[in-house]
């Protein structure tokens, strides 16, 4: 029992001292850029989600039953908006938007949840909110529908087609930065399909690296390519720019060599044309 009461006290201290992180920070809304506002309420609101979830598994082991999250008794509209960014459909803040309206979920009662879910659709822009359909009653609907409608849908397959299919043109860099987002994408893609970090990485390095590999004009790339271990497709990229900027030096040297003697060869054959008419004087005109 005083176990629990030590952590519904250090949840409650938690939640105490967020609320004058939050406040000092809205005092600073004018004095600071609000990118760095937002980076700032964001990392206290992860940290204040960070405690609670640690505070509800060490309570979820106890065999009593006390309420976990304090419940707020009046919803906060001015909170709310801190924890809550404004979400415009793009796949990458899906998950942090998610989280933020699962925690004012848990901050707030029951009795609160109708005038959550308008706020909700407050913080709605672009993308997420058009098409969003109007008879949604519930936050858990409106959670299903945003996801359907932006989570991005990419399949492991797709990425993998790209790859294959993308050619080099004119742009070396360019080339290698489709790579490496492609590579990465995929990556993501396996992890989430629950396969480990670093065997996922592994699979999508080598399916970036056989781009590279068929790409490739110089054998000797290639056989790097093809023999090296690289612990991500940055690694590769790099040993094929460096490859092809080696190339380059060597091939504007040789081509300087290879125009300094026919320079040389070219005013040779003038001089020695000069020397013969001026020892055959007459010549010139002999066929005339």
């Amino acid at each position: 029992k005083h176990r629990k009461e030590t952590l519904i006290a250090k949840s409650n201290y938690a939640k105490e001292l967020f609320s004058d992180i939050e406040q000092s920070l809205l005092d600073l809304e004018d004095k600071i850029p609000l990118s760095k506002l937002n980076f700032l309420i964001k990392s206290s609101r992860d940290a204040h989600l960070s405690i609670i979830t640690i505070v509800n598994n060490k309570l979820g082991l106890l065999t009593e039953e006390d309420p976990i999250v304090p419940i707020m008794a009046q919803f906060d509209l001015k909170m709310a908006s801190s924890l809550l960014q404004t979400y415009d459909g793009s796949p990458e803040s899906l998950n942090a938007f998610t989280d933020g309206v699962n925690l004012l979920l848990e901050l707030n009662d029951a009795n609160h949840h109708p005038m959550l879910l308008k706020f909700v659709k407050t913080r709605l822009t672009g993308k997420a909110r058009v098409g969003l359909p109007d008879n949604i009653a519930s936050i858990p609907d409106l959670l299903t529908n945003i996801k359907n409608r932006c989570e991005e849908k990419t399949s492991a397959e797709s990425v993998i087609a790209k790859l294959k299919s993308i050619k080099i043109k004119d742009n070396v860099e360019t080339f290698c930065t489709e790579i490496e987002n492609l590579t990465s994408k995929l990556k993501n893609i396996y992890v989430g399909q629950q396969i480990p970090d670093d065997v996922a990485g592994k699979m999508a390095t080598k399916i970036g690296v056989d781009t590279l590999i068929n790409n490739t004009v110089s054998q000797e790339t290639k056989i790097i390519l093809k023999v090296g271990d690289f612990a991500d497709i940055k690694t590769a990229i790099q040993k094929v720019q460096e490859n092809v900027t080696a190339n380059t030096h060597i091939f504007h040297v040789k081509r300087g060599v290879v125009s300094n003697q026919n320079f040389r060869n070219n005013r040779s054959r003038g001089q020695n044309f000069t020397n013969y008419q001026r020892n055959n004087p007459g010549r010139q005109y002999q066929n005339s």
